[in-house]
């Protein structure tokens, strides 16, 4: 994990940073996904804010009014990204991520705590993560580390399965890929140990209700 310290500014680490910034996510691409898992039919369709969205051919989300969202899964890359995480790091991005998707199909949905006939069910999986500083237990592993002397620009990835809560049947797949764009994004959240990752799934929480409904 690459933090740049702010203690003594150099070409080195304005270079390095320079390098974080521009940076993607790594690709898992196969036939032309990043998404992990079986497509069956789904079709994809072009959207403005997510990078992949596939839905069944004929659906009608409006026949929902119902949502369970299940615990945020974690899905490992080959990159090993996420081993560098420990499992109370990595359970409490689940949570923020399932309680702000909660939040937000609970303005249009009504949200249950089981599977049935007008439930949609909603099967998010973190696929990557990079924190703006160091956590707790990174710090604790490493003593090198300085939660106030390091920082470095943030990212996340996720999927997510959208399914008939009465058959199982898959409705629609969403994937995204989100990395800092530029270094004033990370200034605002640059005393947060994730605000750019909590960033992107404030987003993701927000946009993906409009699209299923």
């Amino acid at each position: 994990m690459m933090f740049i310290s702010r203690k003594a500014p150099t070409m080195f680490s304005i270079i390095a940073l320079a390098a974080i910034l521009m940076v993607g996510l790594p690709s898992e691409s196969q036939a032309g996904t990043q998404y992990r898992g079986e497509l069956g039919s789904l079709t994809r369709t072009k959207d403005s804010v997510f990078d992949e969205f596939y839905t069944r051919q004929g659906v009608d989300f409006s026949a929902y009014d119902k949502v369970l969202i299940k615990p945020v899964d974690v899905i490992y890359g080959r990159d090993r990204q996420l081993k560098k995480y420990s499992a109370r790091d990595l359970e409490s991005r689940q949570a923020y991520l399932r309680d702000v998707l909660i939040e937000e199909f609970g303005t249009t949905h009504t949200i249950v705590e089981e599977a049935g006939p007008g439930v949609l069910v909603i099967a998010a999986s973190i696929t990557y993560l990079r924190n703006n500083k160091p956590t707790f237990d990174q710090q604790r592993d490493n003593v090198s580390l300085s939660w106030i002397g390091s920082f470095q620009a943030g990212a996340a990835g996720f999927q997510a399965d959208i399914l008939d809560g009465e058959t199982g049947e898959q409705l629609a797949v969403v994937v995204d890929h989100r990395a800092v764009p530029n270094i004033e994004f990370n200034i605002k959240n640059q005393y947060s140990t994730w605000g750019d990752a909590e960033d992107f799934m404030d987003r993701w929480a927000r946009i993906l209700p409009q699209r299923l409904e």
